[in-house]
């Protein structure tokens, strides 16, 4: 936060965690899928969460309030980054405990 000259404030923090939280609610939710389905993931929950969240932030971004228009962008970026790492990345690199069985 520190390149955009945003401090780091109650609010920043607040925002930070909440971007965490929904990061990993939508890893744990893959993780589940992948361990205890045998079906093909299911994402459409993810982005449509992901794509809510989005308007209410783009909302804030255009928002008269100028001390929050900062983090909604910075948040709209993470939550970006977010959907990514957990709809590319995390299935690619996660392998279900039944798979690793197998190999032994």
């Amino acid at each position: 936060m520190l390149w955009q000259d945003i401090a780091l404030t109650p609010l920043s923090l607040f925002f930070i965690s909440l971007l965490v939280g929904i990061s990993i609610d939508d890893s744990v939710y893959i993780v589940s899928q992948r361990e205890y389905s045998n079906e093909a993931l299911h994402l459409f929950p993810i982005f449509v969460t992901t794509v809510v969240i989005a308007i209410g932030f783009i909302s804030l971004g255009f928002s008269e309030f100028g001390w929050i228009r900062p983090f909604a962008w910075v948040f709209l970026l993470g939550l970006m980054c977010a959907y990514l790492l957990d709809v590319f990345f995390l299935p690619l690199l996660y392998e279900p405990r039944s798979n690793l069985n197998e190999h032994v």
